[in-house]
């Protein structure tokens, strides 16, 4: 392709077309336009009539970036002529860069091999840092304005689709101390195929079909990582934990119980009682909370699992006091399996509920495959909800009114709770009437 020719010195003046997909249904495109020694990257997604909308520009000499800006622009309507001031742009100048990022203007020395990374944010900034790193030694780069960046091939594999064989490689690229990395997937010319899984997800215009494979090998991977952080961090299995010497909080008296100690043998609290009393298990993994306050776990009540939520929230949320969770909106396969191997201590993660999420067709329906048309769609991912475990089924705004009633009683002849948006064309009084349980929160909530 030419789309990133000029990064390699060449005279050329071409476009490549991306697609964004929301779970297969188009939602927005990326052009990358290469002339001379400029590349414009234009990208926007629509997500429930909002979405980002960037321009970018980079500039291109004896292969090597030397300046690019960057704009946030409308998501609708046409682009502001002139275009207003960059949102951040920088320039190298000899020994030197310069940049200008939220009105703050700074110089540098510049670092031989460095790599200023524009605040943009599309899959084709993720690919252009992805190139460079690949160039450098050890695949390592000290980042401008600050950090470092480093890069693993983590699957490279031939795939076949519509076009041939198309060789593929998934590119990991850590930035500063994050514990997951941004993952983009290359082709045999390392130039950009398509983004991470994600719920909208950037491929190269006539590569659709490559993506229910991209797909596996990525899941294969960071469930390979999500599983080995567990290893390397969760607690030895015990046949009883033993937590002695804490101010216990009772939330049903609203009082502090110093001194007491919390006897848990397996998924169950066996004993609470004074410290000085208590009998400890033979065996027992003790912990002493002396001078600290011991609590129920905390939920978070609304989240939304992504596929790197694994390695990053989930051990996060566990670490901050949160045990369990409620999962409101997430891709099905990714939902499931982040539950079971949670249960399974497979995962650092707090204990999941999953809520199964059902929306309506239109532009704007939100980022899930579980698109519903009819009551008997509506009743059987109902049913197929329940099949797996989920606990509750959320209804989101594009769900036609008429098919409240039928979910609402599908889900109570399951013991399913009902929850959600209140759809459009409906109000809150009447979404209750109808069935639900509770609402999340609305795009409009008519009195």
């Amino acid at each position: 392709m030419l789309a990133l020719a000029v990064l390699l010195g060449l005279a050329a003046a071409d476009t490549t077309s991306y697609v964004v997909l929301n779970h297969g249904r188009p939602a927005g495109e990326m052009l990358v336009v290469a002339t001379g020694d400029t590349v414009v990257v234009k990208y926007h997604h629509v997500d429930r009539q909002r979405g980002p909308r960037v321009e970018t520009r980079y500039r291109i000499s004896n292969g090597r970036v030397v300046g690019g800006e960057t704009w946030q622009l409308p998501l609708y309507g046409p682009a502001p002529v002139p275009l207003p001031a960059p949102a951040d742009r920088f320039e190298v100048v000899r020994d030197s860069v310069l940049w200008t990022a939220r009105d703050e203007r700074r110089a540098a020395p510049f670092i031989p091999g460095a790599f200023y990374r524009l605040r943009s944010g599309t899959p084709f900034d993720i690919a252009l840092l992805a190139r460079h790193l690949l160039a450098q030694p050890r695949r390592t780069a000290a980042l401008l304005p600050g950090g470092t960046a480093r890069l693993e091939i983590v699957a490279d594999t031939a795939l076949r689709g519509r076009t041939g064989n198309q060789r593929v490689k998934l590119a990991v690229v850590w930035t500063g101390s994050s514990p997951v990395g941004s993952a983009v997937w290359l082709d045999g010319n390392d130039e950009l195929l398509a983004s991470q899984v994600s719920w909208f997800i950037t491929v190269r215009r006539g590569h659709e079909d490559l993506l229910p494979a991209m797909r596996a090998i990525e899941i294969a991977y960071r469930n390979r990582e999500g599983e080995a952080l567990a290893r390397a961090v969760g607690p030895r299995p015990a046949s009883a934990i033993d937590i002695v010497n804490g101010n216990v909080f009772d939330s049903e008296r609203g009082i502090m119980l110093p001194r007491t100690t919390v006897v848990v043998q397996g998924e169950r609290i066996v004993a609470v009682g004074p410290s000085a009393s208590a009998a400890v298990p033979r065996g027992a993994t003790v912990i002493d909370a002396t001078g600290k306050t011991v609590m129920p776990g905390m939920w978070d009540m609304h989240t939304h699992f992504q596929l790197t939520s694994q390695s990053r929230n989930s051990p996060s949320q566990l670490a901050n006091g949160i045990t369990s969770i409620r999962d409101l909106a997430a891709d099905v396969d990714v939902a499931v399996s982040h539950r079971d191997r949670a249960a399974d201590g497979r995962l650092v993660s707090p204990r999941a509920i999953l809520g199964g999420f059902i929306e309506g067709p239109g532009r704007w329906a939100g980022p899930t495959e579980v698109i519903v048309h009819t009551e008997d769609e509506a009743r059987g991912w109902v049913a197929r909800y329940d099949s797996l475990g989920y606990r509750q089924i959320k209804i989101y705004n594009l769900v036609q009114q008429d098919l409240v009633p039928a979910i609402a009683d599908e889900a109570r002849k399951r013991g399913l709770r009902l929850s959600g948006h209140v759809p459009r064309g409906l109000s809150t009084p009447a979404a209750v009437i109808l069935g639900f349980d509770e609402i999340n929160h609305a795009a409009r909530c008519a009195a």
